[in-house]
């Protein structure tokens, strides 16, 4: 992969999503259901959560980096969770 290019992933199994090591990306689009939240971790503790998602509203879209020390969560494990994002680095 190389900078400019768009990722699409599924954080169906696990939650999360960490970039390999010196890749960074500027998540677009979390997508998650079911009053779930979105943030950064380190792995230990989350960090920031970007947005909480109600049924029946919608993300507000927040973009933000997610890096391999500071990566993508969410407590939404169902079939529809994931991101798009656009790596930088």
């Amino acid at each position: 992969m190389a900078s400019g290019d768009i990722v699409n992933v599924s954080t169906v199994t696990s939650g999360t999503f960490q970039p390999a090591l010196g890749v960074e990306l500027i998540v677009l689009c979390p997508l998650c259901a079911n009053a779930s939240f979105v943030g950064v971790t380190n792995g230990v503790q989350p960090m920031t959560i970007y947005y909480e998602y109600n049924i029946g509203g919608s993300p507000n879209m927040n973009k933000f980096g997610i890096t391999n020390t500071f990566y993508y969560y969410t407590t939404d494990v169902t079939a529809d969770s994931g991101l798009s994002a656009i790596q930088i680095k």
